[in-house]
């Protein structure tokens, strides 16, 4: 229906008992104009019905409806950035939202003795360094600047300055 519901479904909760008047979640809910809009759009639907003295009832579709999205699993970040969709597995998903809670959590300065940091290891063809500039460009990031490809580092410990003759040899310097 719409990427938020959370309001459709606490209409749909407070109504689930009998004709009852939705104006006691005005202000606690939301504001009189969403809550209306979204009576309207749950009436459309079917999910609800008035008696024609301004209160309303959950259907039986409504209450189903309650019953799948009660059991539905979260989406994550996926309905505010509509490419994370696209994503191969959940635990791609999963890692890419940590990272980005991570950068929140860097800007906002939640931790002042350590910035989080992530490092993707794993086989060849998982994904790693499409992880890696998926992040990148979801965060107008360069991915230049951004990414270290290990495999590129080996024979020297990471973050360590390389002697310059390896230096000269390769083409990426840290």
């Amino acid at each position: 229906m719409a990427t938020n519901f959370i309001v459709g479904a606490r209409i749909l909760d407070h109504c689930r008992e009998g004709f009852t008047s939705i104006s006691p979640l005005i202000g606690e809910l939301a504001t009189s104009s969403t809550i209306y809009r979204w009576k309207d759009k749950l009436m459309e639907k079917g999910w609800l019905e008035t008696d024609g003295k301004d209160r309303y009832r959950t259907t039986s579709q409504g209450l189903l409806q309650l019953q799948v999205t009660a059991t539905e699993s979260p989406k994550g970040l996926s309905p505010i950035y509509p490419p994370l969709e696209r994503v191969p597995t959940a635990q791609h998903k999963a890692v890419i939202e940590l990272v980005i809670a991570a950068v929140i959590a860097r800007k906002y300065d939640l931790r002042s003795d350590r910035h989080p940091a992530f490092i993707l290891a794993g086989p060849t063809l998982t994904w790693k360094t499409s992880t890696a500039l998926f992040l990148c460009y979801m965060l107008g990031l360069d991915p230049a600047k951004q990414t270290v490809n290990l495999s590129a580092e080996s024979g020297y410990p990471f973050g360590c300055e390389k002697p310059r003759q390896a230096r000269s040899r390769t083409s990426v310097s840290c």
